[in-house]
């Protein structure tokens, strides 16, 4: 758990830098102000997925903290979705691929 908790911490870190860079080369404010709050779901999301999943180490028989770590995990991945789903030029690459298929 602590080097899983490790590993989310430098890849938050990342996220944030990621972030950071594309709030300052857009000029459209409401892709900087959503793509910053999606970003700080994502992390609030992460940091709650590290604690249920110490919980669900410390009692892995439990099925109910079982159940709610696999809902936060879906929390996360739904908080990525949106915060990728917000880049600039994400809905035309989108659109190109559904398209295609």
């Amino acid at each position: 758990s602590g080097i899983a908790a490790r590993d989310t911490g430098s890849a938050l870190k990342i996220l944030t830098k990621a972030v950071r860079g594309v709030a300052a080369t857009t000029i459209d404010k409401d892709v900087q102000l959503k793509i910053i709050d999606y970003a700080r779901d994502v992390m609030d999301k992460s940091t709650l997925l590290i604690h249920e999943s110490q919980r669900a180490m410390n009692n892995p028989s439990n099925p109910d903290i079982q159940q709610r770590l696999t809902q936060v995990a879906k929390s996360v991945s739904n908080a990525l979705n949106n915060c990728v789903n917000c880049l600039p030029g994400q809905k035309d690459v989108d659109d190109a691929i559904r398209s295609i298929t």
